[in-house]
């Protein structure tokens, strides 16, 4: 069983591209978070600001999602001050939520080595879902870029809709591709600030 940590933000911007800096940042404070296979970030929402940097929103928040039997490890985090890349956030007492089921979920960006092209991706997409044993029907979105140490990794972001109840719990838990420490593969609901960055390009039926 998983959970969703969320530590509320104060600050104002961040670099657009975060993930793989704010990751970095967070095992600076919490070492044993580096390398550990049993947490996920969510990364930060927000709004294009000045280029290469976007506005928070007006509650913004972090999220981790983690067994809570690791909850007290990271509970030291509330009150620190983060640096990354030239921005400051400070992280305020967390609250905990539980998993739900939704007949949809977004990721924001998924990454599966080595697809970087829509059909390929697609089909390891499908192959991923297939093998956490569920079916959906999956829609592939926008392509996305992440920076990491100097590399550029390509993605999408990815719509699942057709759920039912305990393998959309599975799949928040689970999750499909790498780097889910960065921000990617994360799948949360899919409301109408999540989803409308999916663009669909291709849908492959239940």
């Amino acid at each position: 069983m998983k959970v969703d940590l969320w530590f509320p933000i104060v600050g104002t911007t961040l670099p657009s591209d975060h993930g793989y800096v704010l990751y970095g940042a967070l095992c600076r404070l919490v070492p044993q978070l580096h390398g550990a296979d049993w947490w996920a970030l969510h990364t930060v929402r927000g709004v294009r600001a000045a280029p290469g940097f976007m506005a928070l929103s007006r509650a913004p928040r972090l999220g981790m999602r983690l067994p809570p039997e690791h909850i007290p490890l990271v509970l030291p985090l509330a009150g620190r001050l983060l640096e990354i890349a030239g921005s400051r956030i400070r992280l305020g007492a967390p609250t905990v939520e539980g998993l739900s089921p939704h007949q949809a979920l977004s990721a924001r960006m998924v990454t599966i080595k080595p697809f970087v092209e829509l059909d390929p991706f697609r089909a390891a997409v499908e192959k991923q879902i297939a093998e956490l044993g569920g079916a959906g029907a999956i829609t592939i979105g926008a392509r996305k870029v992440l920076a990491v140490n100097g590399r550029t990794i390509v993605g999408f972001s990815v719509r699942v809709a057709g759920l039912d109840g305990a393998f959309s719990v599975r799949l928040q838990e689970e999750g499909i591709g790498g780097r889910r420490h960065m921000g990617c593969g994360v799948f949360r609901r899919s409301e109408h600030e999540i989803a409308g960055d999916v663009r669909p390009v291709r849908e492959a039926a239940e």
